[in-house]
């Protein structure tokens, strides 16, 4: 017969101040307080200690303490408990590279990579486990920039990064595949998503992950428009514009003032580098720059007032206050031209 003094869990730290008494439970069949022989008493930690399973390995280990009382010896008795907390995770990380630029993580739809249009593009997919354990049945998908239309889905190709060979994801290995689509960049926004799953095999946990990656496919283009002595420079009349010959007649001295329209006809904003006029001679001595028609100390067609030339901006400059023309006898030409960058 024994006198039970108790049981003390070391919760999983030998020789911390954390150790916690397990409550009795039940047991004691005769109720005399004692352990007799045949007995198994019970003990739990429910309501003393609370734990939730952690990432790793874990030991725990309890002592059974007490006193013989036919010959007073003081007993103990130790019984350890391990388990392995399993987390398991994924990461994918999708890159992109073209025109210059080599693996680039262009996660955010509002930060993307700008190519011009045909850039031709690869994707490299990254994928590795945080976790402890190996993972079993990676499958990695790219939604091709659909998403909801599995119909153009595609399986990114496997290039390398199974250190070891057996197939699963181990921790700390880096699985490298390529996308082998050859994309090339059209104009406007462009974003796909790429899909990886895998198996924890212990516990048949399946683990997903995603990630983006996003590019802008830019596809400049400028116009000039020039008009004579327009009464609205805003929307010269086709006389007015005077593209073609022989153009409009004019009485010999009559007083000119060109005005230019300035037209940004892609898909992302310019900045006008430059406007010039040949003024009639192939020569450039005389070559002038129209001047900008401003607002507020900005050309009245940049309507949110940035300083460039923006995708459906009209700019308007003009040559009034920068030289002075009146008409002689016989044709005339003069050709305006801007560059933007």
């Amino acid at each position: 017969v024994l006198d039970m003094i108790g049981i003390v869990d070391d919760f999983g730290t030998p020789g911390d101040g954390d150790d916690f008494l397990p409550m009795y439970v039940s047991g004691d069949a005769n109720m005399s307080g004692m352990l007799d022989p045949g007995e198994v008493w019970l003990y739990s930690s429910a309501g003393i200690a609370s734990y939730e399973v952690v990432s790793g390995p874990y030991l725990n280990t309890a002592t059974a303490f007490a006193t013989d009382l036919g010959d007073g010896r003081d007993l103990s008795a130790t019984d350890p408990n391990h388990h392995f907390g399993v987390d398991p995770k994924i990461v994918i990380e999708k890159l992109l590279s073209g025109g210059g630029l080599v693996d680039v993580d262009a996660d955010d739809p509002a930060d993307p990579v700008f190519l011009p249009v045909g850039t031709p593009v690869t994707w490299t997919y990254q994928v590795s486990t945080p976790g402890l354990e190996a993972l079993s049945g990676v499958v990695v998908t790219d939604d091709a920039g659909t998403i909801g239309d599995p119909g153009d889905d595609f399986a990114p190709i496997f290039v390398g990064g199974d250190t070891d060979g057996d197939g699963l994801l181990d921790p700390g290995e880096v699985w490298t595949y390529t996308d082998g689509t050859g994309h090339q960049v059209s104009a406007g926004a462009y974003g796909n998503r790429v899909t990886v799953s895998a198996t924890e095999d212990a516990t048949g946990l399946v683990v997903v992950n995603a990630d983006r990656n996003h590019h802008f496919g830019t596809d400049p283009s400028i116009r000039i428009e020039k008009a004579l002595n327009a009464l609205d420079p805003s929307n010269p009349t086709a006389l007015e514009d005077s593209d073609g010959v022989p153009g409009p007649e004019l009485l010999v001295g009559t007083g000119v003032v060109w005005t230019y329209q300035v037209f940004n006809e892609g898909n992302v904003e310019l900045a006008v580098s430059s406007i010039s006029d040949d003024f009639g001679t192939p020569a450039a001595g005389d070559d002038f720059a129209p001047a900008p028609i401003l607002a507020s100390g900005f050309n009245v067609g940049d309507a949110d007032e940035d300083g460039l030339l923006d995708p459906g901006e009209v700019w308007l400059f003009t040559s009034e206050g920068v030289l002075s023309y009146d008409v002689v006898a016989g044709a005339y030409v003069n050709v305006a031209s801007v560059a933007g960058d």
